[in-house]
């Protein structure tokens, strides 16, 4: 059985444990609460400019739990990525009759 791979990975898991914490400690923010709201910003511009599936974009940013997608987006922009998308969309239309009057 080889170790050395197995423990060239767990050197890397502490590695990436430890830096982050130092980020965590130097930009006095979580560094994966970061990570979540960009990828919840992207997941919404995603929503708006393309037709992709609420799947697809929840893999597209890099979650794969849809379900923890649909809850970490309302709680962010207080509504799910499909009634997000709904709105905006009406919104954006309702904003171009008002600019052909």
């Amino acid at each position: 059985m080889a170790l050395a791979p197995m423990f060239a990975e767990l050197r890397i898991r502490i590695q990436k444990v430890s830096v982050l914490k130092r980020l965590d400690d130097s930009l006095c923010f979580d560094v994966s609460q970061y990570l979540v709201a960009r990828r919840l910003g992207g997941a919404a511009e995603l929503l708006l400019e393309t037709t992709l599936s609420v799947k697809g974009i929840c893999k597209a940013v890099g979650m794969n739990d849809q379900n923890l997608f649909s809850r970490l987006f309302r709680k962010r922009f207080g509504t799910t990525p499909s009634r997000y998308r709904s709105r905006r969309t009406v919104e954006r239309v309702e904003g171009r009759r008002g600019d052909n009057r």
